[in-house]
């Protein structure tokens, strides 16, 4: 839990594609086993300290044959951003 200690609060959103393979039949789509990309992502300002990162799905496009798996999260979280982490 982050407490805030003063009335300074900072809160930065966005969208990024970390990948779309399905029209190049790339790796993250025609692939088998295990798969990772990053993408450093730099806020829009920096923080006062490193924040808490929140990421979401936007878009999820998998075959129906398999099973849908994934780990997407944030690491190396600093005042100035962070790296956007998906495996499968």
């Amino acid at each position: 839990m982050k407490k805030i200690a003063s009335n300074r609060i900072g809160i930065d959103d966005g969208r990024f594609t970390l990948f779309s393979d399905f029209d190049t039949d790339g790796p993250m789509w025609s692939g088998v086993g295990p798969r990772e990309v990053t993408q450093d992502i730099a806020f829009s300002d920096s923080f006062l300290s490193p924040p808490s990162v929140h990421l979401t799905i936007a878009l999820w496009d998998v075959h129906e044959g398999h099973n849908m798996r994934m780990d997407f999260f944030a690491e190396d979280i600093t005042a100035n951003g962070f790296r956007a982490v998906f495996k499968t």
